[in-house]
């Protein structure tokens, strides 16, 4: 334990360190050091009691999945009104009434290895990292005394599909009206779906032939140089002070699965 005095504050403070490795610190708010003493003596021994012998009440994870997306929803609405929800759904069905003490390695293998016979390798990865999202909160919060061990995943070999010139040119040929330059564009700038039909007109400078796709992937935004086929996409669009820059009868396009479907059949 450890008492000290902030710049410009007559109070003592004291710090210590949690059974967890993290420190702790908290005001006396008197300024007599053998009161202040006292009273971090105090607290220091009433964490040690807390931490080692009063046992957290065990709550369901349903519960600890709810206030997960409650705070995914406030935070990243986007990423969660995709796929997160459906996720979040489906683990909630399979694991609602568990309660979080008996979330283990074995139960997640044994999810991992059922899934797989489903779903990709990849979609039961996310799943379970999910879980371990949802686990790290309730630790956080205070709701999970200790984590789980968490599945080890072998990394599997990603692959790479490069469209020929000749595929190119049939998918565009029999491409719909409205997903043609989306493709092109696409195409041209190596953009994900969600970054191309999310572009905005405020993030496109066609003086400096520029876009930026904002909030990529991994958090940063990007910024590409434009092609001159991608730069006359935007060109014959018609450019704008703001808003997106690909619509379909005057809205922003959320999806072109259905589109691109018929085009790649």
């Amino acid at each position: 334990m450890q008492l000290f005095k902030r710049t410009g504050s007559p109070n003592w403070w004291a710090a210590w360190q949690g059974a967890d490795g993290k420190r702790i610190r908290r005001s006396t708010r008197t300024a007599n050091k053998k009161l202040a003493q006292s009273l971090a003596a105090k607290w220091v021994e009433e964490t040690f009691i807390q931490e080692h012998f009063v046992k957290q009440p065990d709550v369901p994870f349903r519960e600890a999945l709810m206030r997960y997306a409650k705070t995914q929803k406030r935070d990243h609405l986007k990423t969660f009104m995709g796929e997160m929800r459906y996720r979040l759904k489906g683990l909630g069905d399979r694991f609602g009434d568990v309660p979080l003490s008996k979330v283990n390695l074995a139960l997640m293998e044994r999810y991992m290895d059922e899934r797989k016979d489903a779903v990709s390798q990849a979609t039961a990865q996310k799943e379970v990292g999910l879980m371990r999202a949802i686990l790290y909160k309730a630790h956080r919060e205070g709701y999970l005394d200790k984590l789980p061990v968490f599945p080890k995943f072998k990394r599997s070999r990603g692959r790479e599909r490069w469209l020929t010139m000749e595929e190119e040119k049939r998918l565009l040929v029999v491409a719909a009206p409205h997903l043609k330059p989306v493709l092109v564009f696409a195409l041209d700038t190596g953009g994900r779906r969600s970054e191309v039909l999310g572009l905005d007109w405020k993030n496109v400078n066609l003086e400096q032939r520029r876009i930026t796709f904002v909030k990529t992937k991994n958090g940063d935004d990007r910024t590409i140089r434009l092609t001159e086929r991608a730069f006359h996409v935007l060109m014959n669009i018609g450019p704008q002070k703001s808003g997106p820059v690909f619509t379909y009868k005057g809205e922003s396009m959320n999806g072109i699965k259905t589109s691109f479907r018929r085009a790649r059949e």
